[in-house]
């Protein structure tokens, strides 16, 4: 070693003399002098003296040391002591930093040393770990808040000399200069040191750092370089570690405001949570940083895309994370770059790139949804930019000469790889964000017509011949491509959730964009324009002229109907009317089929008559109402009456056509004429079919079969026979066989008795039925808002009580679902009926949650995620009720009590009882006082019984190893008696695995589920003792009339527990195998003390 200095073997000894690990701290003062001393003997005088913490008056007794009847001043003095063990830890941890960051130097660099001098056991790491944990515990800890307590004001030397040497620790060790030239700097490994400092202590340190470093009362050049060293470390870090450290030291100052603290746990001034909020934001705003939200939120089940790690409340964390707006940054440029690292989740640049996982991109579209509600200013412009405008292009004179002079005559303004992006991020928008009909609106019906004329291209393979002889077109969707499956979702699912009117304006707006593929001219092309273009299984946009069909040499009789169908091929109609009444067929959506078809009836009667109308309009028109009738048949004739009103209006034209002589031109006579397309030469008698009168007529017909009681008792049926009467005799031949044919079912149904009126259905029924209709579909968002549906109809004012059991039932059957975004759904429906209807639905879930853990229990398959999921809608439920979960407690706690206690229920529901226990008693800290002793007494008979016992030094067994028949520990006392049979034929998993297998009691999630309910439950016992002590003790207190006097009733735990809840909880803390159960032990022992140190009454009355 240097000289003066110690070596790291001699650093690993002092260590070790001044911890003797696994042995916890003595609690008597002259123990812990003379391990002071047992330490200092192992080192060089003249090194201690120049280390803070190593002065000899540290080492000397005191009076009084020894004397256990004061209990205060022995604390104290203990707490004295426990700074200077702090204060060693960390110096000599700062000297083996010396040394360690020496091992991968160069030879020549490092005279006298060898590999060997760095070797480090197993036993010397775990040693490090436990100094750096002393160093944080009693070091850092009691600095940070004496110089709290000093406020505005106070002492600051030794906790910024601390922080600048525990941020110099953080750093990657470097190599010195070489002896000739500058140096390479290149980065070294972390030392073991610095890799458990940022695995397991950032948190406090960024915290302590932030307090001294950022208090607003020192001016602020004071502690400059403090603020760049901890901004340089936080910005060195990956974004992930950084928010996960961050986060832990904001979960830490939050966490102080809301319970009784204890260590890092207290109340914190409020700066430090504004400017931990303030780095957290610069750190979602580096690159990767919204997806290092999202990790540090969902961990490694995220990862993995597991659907189990989905749901509401972390989903809503993350939202509220990434909204939150900077303070002196404007949304208008926090929101735009937040917006695309999201979509780089949702849609990555390129669809050859690895795509995120399915919970990353469940985050990131919920998130979108939430900015889109929030700042729809900025937002909602943002969205359409890069959502709908790259669907409608501006054509520049530029490519227009471009397609000129190309070879084919076109240009692609759109690739179908970024069609199939843009249609797939679409996708994910409408099934990821909360199924609410006003955002599927704004996604999908500004790009309709573009939708529809994609979803048209991508089935144009099949001609109109081909479909009528082969009829494809009635099952394509059995092998179509995958981007017209994702085109016609899309459609479907906004036809499906939006309300009636928006859904026909969106439709009608489609049937208008008539002058090119989804109305995407341009005029200056000369007749060039923007279509879809088929490649493959995909499309693209293209500008330019579309190649034309050969045309049909010779028109046989026979093949008039195969040679109509070339013509309007030709002819490219836009939307293609088979397609688009397919379309509205696949939709579902009755009413909005038959109000677009009424629309189009009177659009194509009125462009009809017009003199200067444009023929392909109107053909237009034609086609479509031709193409609606032969696909949705009777289903158009929804409104009767409507419908009559047109026929009644077309067969009155026709009269007064033919009284005054005038012979009416048909339609397809002017096409021929007046198209720039060239059309076939048609005869009239091959097109007569296609006229708006014989239309008119069949549609009288299909609706007088129909028989619908309205339609025989509407007045509009008189005048439609007096027309009919005239038709028969003085039009067309096929007009009059037609007219005939109606006067003799109008008259039928004339003579036909009027049919009882039936009863309107009630608004909740109807609603009720189409949320059953909606959830029959194959589509998750139009399932999803059929669920929402149910949802708003239970917390309506109007809700009828019969339709409560089947609204349950189908919540009920929804969690089954494989499907997290609809079984999420199901949980909120479920927690929204308890929150409008109250107990009874409340009750009902709890019988069904106990019936479905006793079903699990005997091994019933699926049970164990269906009462997993229904325990999630009864946390939501309790989350909702707040402070008013007292009324619920009787229902819900009796239940709970009885299952956590059961070995015969799988360990990961036994778990699930205590997190519902811990969430009543962190809602309501008074709803769980009538059974707090019980509660107490059963969770540390729990503890005491699951609780596996290991030497924190001795790394765990393999299951499958046969025992060994002999060991022995080296450097551990070990204080308990060898090790029982039990523990020596088996050793129980220490890792997260299996947690489902019943008589698994020994998996460490049951005991983790448990500390955190009794620490909940010692915090609810602090605080209703504290409101009571504060009651008691106002000098000025209103007392109304009839209150009864403020005296115990009996609410409490009784000291004798509390007792030996405060053994167990020790002996967990030092000897349990897992280490996550080993701290949490040690901080709700903590507050076991702190409730037995409470100077009050035994028993607690409840208010």
């Amino acid at each position: 070693m240097s000289e003066g200095r110690p070596g790291l073997k001699v650093l690993l000894a002092a260590s070790q003399a001044l911890l003797r690990p696994p042995e916890p701290l003595p609690s008597s003062p002259p123990v812990l002098v003379a391990r002071l001393r047992s330490a200092s003997a192992l080192l060089p005088e003249a090194w201690r003296l120049a280390q803070q913490g190593w002065h000899p008056d540290t080492e000397l007794e005191q009076v009084g040391d020894d004397d256990l009847r004061d209990a205060p001043r022995r604390r104290e003095r203990r707490e004295g002591l426990l700074l200077v063990v702090g204060w060693r830890c960390f110096t000599l941890l700062r000297e083996m930093q010396l040394w360690l960051e020496k091992e991968f130097w160069p030879v020549e660099e490092r005279p006298g040393l060898n590999d060997q001098d760095f070797l480090l056991g197993t036993n010397d790491l775990r040693l490090i770990r436990l100094m750096l944990s002393h160093a944080i515990a009693s070091l850092l800890l009691p600095l940070a808040s004496d110089y709290v307590k000093s406020l505005p004001s106070g002492p600051t030397h030794d906790l910024s000399s601390v922080l600048r040497d525990l941020l110099s620790l953080l750093r990657p060790p470097r190599p010195p200069p070489q002896a000739s030239g500058p140096s390479t700097q290149r980065t070294l490994p972390y030392t073991i040191i610095t890799q458990t400092l940022l695995s397991a202590h950032l948190p406090p340190i960024f915290l302590a750092t932030v307090l001294l470093a950022y208090t607003p009362s020192t001016p602020p050049p004071v502690h400059a370089g403090l603020r760049t060293t901890l901004l340089e470390t936080v910005n060195g870090l990956s974004p992930t570690q950084s928010l996960g450290a961050l986060g832990g030291a904001m979960q830490v100052v939050q966490g102080g405001k809301k319970g009784p603290g204890k260590g890092w746990k207290r109340r914190w001034p409020d700066y430090a949570e504004g400017s931990l909020s303030g780095m957290m934001s610069a750190q979602v705003r580096r690159p990767g940083g919204v997806k290092a939200v999202i990790e540090n939120v969902f961990g490694e089940e995220g990862n993995r895309g597991a659907s189990l790690s989905v749901d509401e409340q972390k989903l809503e964390h993350v939202a509220n994370v990434l909204s939150r707006i900077p303070r002196n940054v404007q949304p208008e440029a926090y929101l735009p770059q937040l917006l695309s690292s999201l979509f780089d989740l949702i849609t990555p640049a390129a669809l050859s790139q690895d795509s995120a996982p399915r919970t990353y991109v469940h985050a990131a579209s919920y998130t979108v949804h939430k900015l889109w509600t929030l700042h729809p200013a900025v937002v909602r412009p943002w969205l359409e930019q890069q959502l709908h405008r790259i669907w409608r292009p501006d054509i520049t004179a530029a490519q227009i000469a471009t397609a000129e002079q190309s070879k084919d005559g076109k240009i692609v303004v759109l690739p179908a790889s970024e069609v199939e992006r843009q249609v797939r991020g679409l996708s994910q928008l409408s099934i990821y964000a909360p199924p609410a009909p006003d955002w599927l609106d704004f996604l999908v019906r500004p790009i309709l017509a573009p939708l529809v004329a994609l979803y048209a291209a991508l089935g144009s393979a099949l001609s109109l011949r081909d479909l009528r002889i082969s009829g494809a077109g009635k099952k394509a969707h059995s092998a179509q491509p995958s981007l017209e499956v994702d085109a016609l979702s899309l459609i479907k699912t906004w036809a499906r959730v939006v309300d009636k009117d928006n859904g026909v304006k969106g439709l009608w707006a489609v049937v208008q964009s008539t002058s090119d593929r989804s109305g995407m001219a341009n005029e200056e092309g000369g007749g060039a324009a923007l279509f879809w273009e088929r490649e493959g299984e995909v499309a693209r946009l293209v500008f330019g002229r579309r190649d034309q069909p050969a045309e049909a040499t010779s028109q046989p009789k026979e093949e008039v109907d195969d040679a109509v169908d070339a013509a309007l091929e030709r002819l490219d109609l836009e939307p293609d009317p088979q397609a688009f009444a397919r379309l509205l067929r696949e939709t579902g959506r009755i009413d909005i089929s038959s109000e677009l078809f009424l629309l189009v009836l009177q659009a194509w009667r009125a462009e009809s008559v017009v003199a200067k109308r444009e023929p392909l309009q109107v053909l237009l028109y034609m086609r479509i109402v031709l193409a609606m009738m032969e696909e949705l048949g009777q289903t158009l004739l929804a409104k009767p009456e409507h419908v009559l009103q047109f026929i009644e209006g077309v067969l009155g034209d026709e009269v007064v056509s033919l009284q005054a002589g005038e012979t009416r031109p048909l339609v397809i006579e002017e096409i021929g004429n007046a198209a720039e397309d060239r059309a076939p030469q048609v005869k009239e008698s091959d097109i007569e079919a296609m006229s708006v009168v014989e239309t008119a007529l069949q549609l009288l017909l299909a609706s007088l079969e129909g028989k619908s009681p309205s339609l025989n008792s509407s007045n509009l049926l008189l005048p439609i026979r007096a027309h009919l009467e005239i038709l028969k005799s003085k039009s067309t031949p096929t007009i009059r066989r037609l007219a005939e044919e109606a006067l003799t079912l109008s008259s039928d149904s004339m003579t036909v008795a009027e049919a009882p009126v039936v009863a309107a259905v009630a608004p909740t029924v109807a609603t009720y039925r189409r949320a059953l209709s909606l959830l029959a579909d194959p589509i998750l968002p139009v399932r999803a808002h059929g669920l929402s549906l149910l949802t708003s109809l239970v917390l309506s004012p109007t809700h009828d009580p019969a339709l409560t059991p089947s609204i349950m039932d189908v919540f009920l059957r929804s969690l089954q679902d494989e499907e997290s975004y609809i079984y999420l759904n199901a949980a909120k429906g479920l927690a929204g009926m308890v929150d409008g209807l109250g107990r009874e639905v409340f009750r009902a879930l709890v019988r069904e949650y106990r019936d479905g853990a006793e079903k699990a229990a005997r091994g019933l398959e699926g049970e164990i995620d269906r009462v997993l999921r229904l325990g999630e809608a009864m946390d939501m439920a309790i989350h909702r009720a707040g402070k008013g979960f007292s009324a619920y407690a009787e229902l819900l706690v009796p239940i709970l009590s009885a299952m956590f206690p059961n070995d015969k229920l799988p360990t990961v529901l036994r778990a699930s009882s205590m997190s519902l226990l811990s969430t009543s008693a962190e809602m309501d800290h008074l709803s769980l006082l009538p059974w707090s002793e019980h509660l107490v007494t059963g969770t540390i008979d729990l503890i005491q019984i699951e609780s596996v016992s290991s030497s924190p030094f001795r790394p765990p067994r393999d299951e499958t190893a046969a025992p060994k028949p002999k060991r022995k520990v080296v450097l551990v006392e070990d204080e308990e008696p060898e090790a029982e049979p039990r523990e020596t034929e088996s050793a129980p998993r220490t890792i997260d695995a299996e947690p489902t297998r019943v008589g698994d009691s020994k998996h460490p999630a049951l005991r983790r589920a448990a500390l955190v309910f009794l620490g909940f439950m010692f915090a609810s016992l602090i605080e209703a003792r504290t409101e009571e002590k504060e009651r008691a003790d106002a000098e000025i207190r209103i007392r109304l009339p009839n209150e009864p006097k403020a005296t115990a009733t009996g609410h409490s735990v009784d000291p004798a527990v509390l007792s030996r809840a405060d053994t167990v909880l020790r002996y967990i803390a030092q000897t349990d195998v897992d280490e996550m159960v080993r701290l949490q032990a040690t901080e709700v022992k903590g507050l076991a003390e702190r409730l037995m140190s409470l100077s009050l009454p035994q028993t607690l009355r409840l208010p």
